[in-house]
């Protein structure tokens, strides 16, 4: 397991936050602020849209668990504010 990587996810932008992944575990450092989250397959193109997103971490102190059979980029854009999150892969 690598070590923790802390992303800044600014307003209104999908930024990827994980790469080409099956599992690991996202935490919101910044509980404050909400964020939608979406998924691609690993080298597709990256979201260009929120029509796809969903809110992420509905409670604020829960992490968000990913997990897949295939290799998926994470993606997570901030929505009220900067925030940021820790990635466990």
């Amino acid at each position: 397991m690598a070590n923790p990587l802390i992303v800044s996810c600014p307003v209104g932008a999908w930024t990827v936050v994980a790469s080409g992944i099956t599992a690991g575990t996202i935490y919101n450092m910044t509980p404050s602020r909400e964020f939608m989250q979406t998924y691609r397959m690993a080298g597709d193109a990256a979201p260009s849209t929120n029509a796809d997103g969903v809110f992420a971490f509905n409670d604020p102190g829960a992490p968000l668990a990913i997990s897949a059979s295939d290799a998926i980029d994470v993606y997570l854009m901030a929505i009220d504010g900067v925030g940021s999150v820790r990635v466990d892969v």
